[in-house]
């Protein structure tokens, strides 16, 4: 498979002509394309119909950048294969802007779990999800026309399942369109299950311990990866999903977790995941939330660095992975200087440096993506 070429349009549209690779294998079944890293067809335009290698499909699409960086995947159930391109528009054509967009943010953050001990239990996810979802509403008349959220904690004392969350990202995902934006941020316990796949724990997970390998989590009673990647895969315009869970890292550490399977997962559906520290368990709570969000917040009110009016996720995502093994260090300080003082030791082999980074993959064509505005 090859794009043949990109036909720029006064009004800012272009013809994709792609020209399917001759074969012996079967028919492709399914078209990709991605527009600065949003995905630009429809689940029903992606379905390739009586499509024969060697064909040429045209499809129309709207550019959102002076250069544009646009990716098209070809698939079956045997094989995928995909081509890339950067095309510049004219001077005077006019592009699309985030203005006239809607951003869709679905903010989770899970505290009380039925299924495991009181020590287990946390305190920020809650105000962590909400700070976020503040945050973000803020950007509504700044960077898009409307910021549509939906807020999901059980603060108010009932229980959030896996059900729950998916029910409240699938009513906004299924509203995004090829110029908007769909944030998924998620706070709470999360662990990684013997086969490597990360599941995000919810009040139906039936765990004893939230730390750790675990095994036999069912894919039903927890809000896995699975659940999630075929969210996004059917996810009109930009995905971005923040994790601020124990275990976190895990998603792409080398350490348990099948870090091939698991980005290439994330390169399928061309999202930006930022996922914080895996040694960010109860102890290293606050009573302001949890380390990770903080930084962000810290970050988007201005420690990180702005260009002009916008914040651009690369230049957050710096700030963050300077700053919360910073944060993380002068907890670990303070708890082992509490410690020393109440069980008397020295204090000698104590080490507080031993925090994980935040880990992010940023798919190409969205290195440039803004995440904020002012």
């Amino acid at each position: 498979m090859k794009i043949d070429s990109v036909n720029v349009q006064k009004d800012g549209f272009a013809d994709i002509n792609i020209r399917l690779g001759k074969n012996n294998t079967t028919s492709p079944e399914r078209i990709t394309i991605y527009i600065n890293g949003a995905q630009a067809l429809t689940e029903k335009q992606r379905i390739l119909k009586n499509a024969k290698p060697g064909d040429t499909l045209t499809y129309r699409v709207k550019l959102t950048e002076a250069r544009n960086h646009i990716r098209v995947t070809v698939e079956n159930q045997w094989a995928e294969n995909s081509a890339h391109t950067t095309v510049d528009v004219p001077q005077g054509t006019k592009i699309a802007s985030t203005k006239d967009s809607t951003l869709y943010v679905v903010a989770v953050g899970i505290s009380r779990y039925p299924n495991l001990y009181d020590t287990q239990q946390l305190i920020s996810p809650p105000i962590d999800a909400k700070s976020i979802a503040a945050r973000f509403k803020k950007l509504e008349g700044v960077l898009y026309k409307k910021v549509d959220v939906i807020v999901l904690t059980d603060d108010n004392g009932k229980p959030v399942t896996s059900d729950m969350v998916e029910r409240a990202i699938l009513e906004q995902s299924r509203k995004a369109g090829p110029l908007d934006t769909t944030i998924i941020f998620l706070a709470g316990h999360g662990v990684t299950d013997s086969t490597g796949s990360y599941h995000f724990v919810t009040a139906d997970t039936n765990l004893k311990n939230a730390y750790g390998t675990q095994s036999g989590i069912d894919d039903s009673t927890s809000f896995s990866w699975k659940r999630l990647h075929k969210v996004l895969d059917t996810t009109m315009g930009r995905r971005v999903v923040i994790v601020d869970t124990c275990q976190a890292g895990e998603v792409f550490s080398d350490t348990k977790t099948d870090i091939s399977k698991l980005v290439k997962d994330v390169h399928d559906v061309n999202a930006i995941v930022y996922s914080g520290t895996s040694r960010q368990d109860a102890g290293i709570e606050t009573k302001d939330g949890g380390v990770f969000t903080l930084s962000i917040v810290s970050g988007i009110n201005g420690n990180a660095e702005y260009q002009g009016n916008v914040l651009p996720f690369m230049n957050l995502k710096e700030y963050v992975d300077r700053d919360v093994p910073a944060r993380n260090e002068k907890i670990m300080k303070r708890l082992i200087e509490r410690a020393i003082k109440v069980d008397g030791a020295d204090g000698k082999n104590a080490d507080a440096g031993n925090t994980q980074k935040p880990v992010a993959v940023v798919p190409d064509g969205m290195e440039g993506f803004v995440v904020y505005g002012k």
